[in-house]
């Protein structure tokens, strides 16, 4: 169920709820590399990242800038917080990217959470 939502590339969203993937293009997320996105227990989304920003289950901006690229193959990993009493937080980690055409200094992993 945690991973019944799937948010990707241009506006892509896969719902596997029903048991049958339902397709549409809803997110607000616009990425053509890295991305992840986690749902709650029942499956409904609960937030989702390019890596650089962060959007709710309703589209709206959350965090702006976790320091990661959204041209990093794997731009961000979601991952639940282990404390039981923290059972609504999570941690995301975030790597940057690097171009030879940029002075982008290489900074590598980081992570926040979504409280």
């Amino acid at each position: 169920m945690f991973n019944n939502q799937w948010l990707f590339g241009e506006r892509a969203r896969i719902d596997f709820g029903s048991g049958v993937p339902v397709v549409s293009a809803d997110s607000r997320m616009s990425t053509h590399e890295g991305c992840a996105c986690i749902s709650d227990a029942q499956g409904n989304l609960i937030f989702y990242t390019n890596g650089v920003k962060v959007w709710d289950a309703q589209g709206a901006v959350k965090i702006r800038d976790l320091k990661g690229d959204g041209s990093s193959t794997q731009s961000a990993i979601i991952v639940p917080d282990p404390n039981p009493a923290a059972a609504d937080s999570y941690y995301i980690f975030t790597t940057d990217g690097f171009t030879s055409k940029s002075e982008h200094h290489l900074e590598g992993i980081h992570f926040n959470t979504n409280d």
